[in-house]
């Protein structure tokens, strides 16, 4: 997941219109999990994390990144965003950057999920680090 989010992040970095080269760079990536989840990263979140560290910039207080990519760079959609969503909901998440192919699923999710946390869509990886970054 690692290769493909830099892979990616290299091959479309124009797209964040930025000073910042990514070339050059020397990224070491620890993957640890969060409390007794033990939920690993999603390949978007690793994207938005490299290029967190890259433009030096955090991401917004509270927020989490869900969904993978492909190897072309296409943003899947989650098998269960309602258990995502609990998940995040019982970790401290409040903002949460989701696949816009999971909108569909929104009317399946509980009212008291949908309540505690705002949900921002998201089309494609780099759509996310904009996102997730405040951009």
């Amino acid at each position: 997941a690692v290769k493909v989010a830099y892979d990616y992040l290299r091959n479309h970095w124009s797209k964040l219109a930025v000073q910042t080269n990514i070339e050059g760079n020397h990224i070491n990536i620890q993957i640890v999990p969060h409390g007794e989840s033990n939920l690993v990263p999603s390949s978007a979140a690793i994207v938005v994390a490299i290029a967190s560290s890259l433009l030096e910039r955090s991401l917004e207080p509270k927020t989490v990144v869900l969904g993978d990519i492909t190897l072309q760079g296409t943003l899947l959609p989650l098998v269960s965003l309602a258990d995502c969503l609990q998940t995040v909901s019982e970790q401290g998440g409040a903002r949460v950057v989701v696949p816009i192919s999971n909108a569909k699923d929104l009317p399946s999710i509980p009212a008291e999920i949908l309540n505690r946390l705002e949900l921002v869509f998201s089309a494609d990886p780099i759509d996310s680090v904009l996102k997730a970054l405040g951009l």
